[in-house]
């Protein structure tokens, strides 16, 4: 494979018309602003090892084929220490059953098997046969894309996350969840 030297240290994954400056932007689809042309579900990606000091990943991972591969590629990709920004629709969303290119859900606990420190210990936790390894610096659930209800319910839910996924969420189904990971290497 011929990794291309990045055009920014930062990239944009899967950016769309999310285009953003100061950003290598990647997308599956040669759009106005994409910078790299790249199929996510086919490893290695086109960089170095050790290129982004900050990786955006928003509304894509769950799209993609493996999600254990992808957040290995990620790491990869990464300098030690970089920013890694995750956003996603939560696991009970309309909007993610609304999709059928959606391919896996996201909830508090998912990054918790790549985590160096994850919300709560458990005797099963397995990294799938994974290098990357991941501080949590960040989780925040969303309840609506209505600010009068984020007002209200996005504290409440993200004070105590995983009683509100343990008995509430059905009753009061958030919309997307939002991480911030630091890569440790």
């Amino acid at each position: 494979m011929n990794f291309k030297k990045p055009k920014f240290d930062k990239l944009n994954i899967g950016c769309g018309a999310d285009i953003r400056k100061g950003y290598t932007n990647l997308d599956v689809v040669k759009l106005p602003g994409v910078d790299v042309v790249c199929n996510l579900d086919k490893y290695p990606w086109p960089f170095p090892d050790n290129s982004f000091s900050e990786i955006i990943c928003s509304h894509i991972l769950e799209h993609l084929d493996n999600f254990n591969d992808a957040i290995s590629e990620i790491w990869r990709i990464s300098k030690p220490g970089a920013l890694i920004k995750v956003y996603s629709p939560y696991y009970v969303s309309w909007s993610y059953a609304a999709d059928p290119s959606h391919k896996r859900v996201f909830c508090y606990r998912t990054f918790d098997y790549y985590a160096v420190n994850p919300s709560r210990k458990a005797s099963y936790r397995t990294d799938f046969g994974s290098v990357a390894r991941f501080r949590i610096l960040k989780r925040r659930i969303g309840f609506s894309q209505n600010k009068l209800l984020n007002i209200i319910f996005n504290p409440v839910i993200n004070s105590s996350p995983l009683i509100y996924e343990r008995f509430f969420f059905f009753w009061f189904p958030a919309a997307g969840i939002d991480y911030e990971l630091s890569v440790v290497k």
